[in-house]
């Protein structure tokens, strides 16, 4: 039977089994169905979905209560190593025309570019934890990112991603 910690400190948990930290890097980003594949991206960082209530606020007697009104959910801007092969510029570009094509001067139909996405957590063995779902997903922002001829580093490339719905699966 373990000890029972009489205080919060920084060692609390050095000789408990049970506490695992969840590692801000053990993560992969999925979409469905863009361009006819299931996109994985090699994402350096996006935040993870953030929902929030408007408030409602109701005269009551002389005073006031608030109530939950409309949710929503913050779009997540991610930042993505761009690939040539797959050339990940040209399908996340392609996804992004079905959006709005400057060509036609056109806006697409829902239905052709709102996508499923997955946000998959995985512990540092590799096994899954989370899965966070979201639902209604496009770009509605896209930056092919910045060459360079003095850096050898990985090209990046940002994008604003619109979210309906998100959720971690039960």
């Amino acid at each position: 039977m373990g000890r029972e910690p009489t205080s919060l400190g920084s060692m609390f948990m050095s000789d408990v089994r049970k506490y695992e930290v969840q590692r801000q890097g053990n993560f992969e980003v999925q979409i469905t169905d863009v361009g006819g594949v299931e996109l994985s991206l090699a994402v350096s960082s996006a935040p993870l979905p953030s929902e929030s209530n408007e408030v409602v606020e109701l005269p009551y007697g002389n005073t006031t209560v608030k109530v939950a009104g409309k949710m929503s959910i913050d779009d997540i801007d991610i930042e993505v190593r761009d690939f040539i092969e797959p050339d990940i510029q040209q399908i996340i570009k392609d996804w992004r025309r079905k959006v709005y094509n400057p060509d036609t001067d056109t806006i697409g139909t829902v239905d052709k570019y709102k996508k499923r996405a997955y946000i998959y957590q995985y512990a540092p063995d590799g096994s899954m934890v989370r899965t966070w779902i979201a639902e209604g997903v496009w770009p509605s922002s896209f930056n092919p990112g910045d060459l360079s001829q003095d850096s050898l580093d990985a090209k990046m490339m940002t994008m604003t991603l619109s979210v309906d719905k998100a959720y971690i699966e039960a």
